[in-house]
């Protein structure tokens, strides 16, 4: 009779473990693989799992669905680290797209895309007429969007999370620029306020080298947006190598260009590799060919110029 009861009392264990875990996995429960313990979803939050070590969201308010995909890549370290110390622990790549597939919002945390078929996905994924036709536009997008990053900080993820819990309260004061574009830094305000004038403009980033002491050099990153009629339709950040643009950094400086094409092309990098010295690049290196890309609607030199010359590009690129 003891024994029956022990192996009751381990089964019923068991079960309940099981039912447990199953429980906690379930899309419709408020505790999941990415909140830290049980918690209240907060509204608009519909979905948020943990895939392959990627996360996966949906965020619906007011008629708009927004869809969250994040990719871990390498560890921050070495040269990288010493050059910024502040930097995230990992590389975050980040996307944000609507509910039909376009992606409004691209950030690549490292050097390039973590996962590749983002580059085909999000380039050319849908042609200008077709979206400016469509009924939901993205300045309602990134409303929406600035509603979601707010509701995110009411919770509290994993702590093996933490790394793009950070990367998705970074990009608000990207968003919030994106609501309300900066028309003061183009060629002719008057040609992209026209309503049938497409538009690109290209940020330069930057941060302190070395703790966050500018006497040494910066750390640069680049925000590039494509927009029409004056309002802002993609934007695509590049955090090269280190601390990505948003809270963790300042705006240096800002230039539209008009008459461009209309979405914009990822971010370009340097092929040489990172490090200090002849036939290598740094962060304001990638800065420097993101921002002429932009500025020359030309594809840069990724190989040989400024990505492989003998000289340290110490300082941010200035906007010209």
């Amino acid at each position: 009779m003891k024994k029956f009861g022990k192996t009751f009392l381990c089964v019923t264990v068991l079960i309940f473990i099981i039912i447990s875990q199953s429980v906690a996995a379930s899309p419709g429960t408020s505790e999941n693989n990415v909140l830290l313990g049980k918690q209240d979803c907060p509204l608009g939050l519909q979905e948020l799992i943990l895939k392959d070590n990627s996360i996966f969201g949906i965020f619906e308010f007011d008629g708009t669905k927004i869809f969250i995909e994040t990719r871990r890549g390498e560890m921050i370290s070495g040269m990288k680290r010493l050059m910024d110390p502040t930097a995230p622990l990992f590389e975050i790549d980040l996307r944000l797209s609507d509910e039909n597939g376009f992606p409004f919002f691209i950030q690549f945390g490292g050097h390039g895309p973590i996962d590749e078929t983002w580059l085909s996905e999000s380039e050319l994924l849908l042609n200008e007429s077709t979206f400016y036709d469509q009924e939901i536009s993205v300045t309602k997008l990134l409303e929406n969007t600035e509603r979601m990053i707010e509701s995110l900080n009411t919770i509290s993820f994993r702590l093996s999370l933490l790394p793009e819990y950070h990367a998705l309260m970074n990009i608000l004061p990207l968003i919030k620029s994106g609501i309300t574009p900066d028309k003061s830094s183009g060629e002719s305000d008057s040609s992209i306020q026209t309503l049938t004038t497409s538009s690109q403009s290209i940020e330069i980033w930057k941060k302190g080298a070395f703790f966050n002491n500018n006497v040494y050099g910066d750390h640069s990153g680049t925000v590039a947006k494509a927009t029409y009629g004056g309002s802002t339709y993609q934007i695509w950040s590049a955090c090269n190598h280190g601390t990505c643009p948003g809270s963790g950094m300042t705006k240096k400086c800002s230039k539209t260009f008009s008459n461009r094409p209309g979405f914009c092309q990822a971010p370009p990098m340097c092929i040489s590799a990172y490090g200090f010295f002849p036939n290598q690049h740094v962060c304001n290196d990638d800065s420097y060919i993101q921002y002429w890309r932009i500025k020359n609607n030309a594809n840069p030199n990724t190989i040989g110029g400024t990505c492989a010359d003998s000289s340290l590009r110490k300082n941010a690129p200035d906007c010209w």
